[in-house]
């Protein structure tokens, strides 16, 4: 029974999100298999053609976000590794040097 009502969620969402990618003005052109014990599927839309506003607006809405989260990404990464150092090299500067 559990997993009859995740495939029913499953599609409500896979609806939900063709009906967006349709709203903008795209259409879905392939879909992998989902991935069985998670909402992830894999899907391509293409763009008829960006003849609405809504499309356009979508389209730079997207590429943005995709943009920032793989530029976000790459910052909290390079700014976790200079904080591990932190430490240690403020603790090396307090130490008073010995001879």
């Amino acid at each position: 029974m559990p997993e009859l009502l995740a495939q029913a969620a499953h599609r409500h969402v896979q609806t939900a999100v063709e009906d967006l990618v349709t709203a903008a003005g795209a259409e879905i052109i392939d879909r992998d298999d989902p991935i069985t014990g998670s909402w992830f599927r894999r899907m391509r839309a293409m763009v008829r053609a960006a003849a609405s506003d809504l499309a356009r607006e979508t389209a730079v809405a997207a590429a943005h976000a995709i943009d920032s989260h793989v530029v976000l990404a790459r910052d909290a990464t390079g700014t976790a590794t200079m904080m591990q150092n932190l430490a240690r090299s403020s603790e090396r500067c307090r130490r008073p040097k010995t001879r």
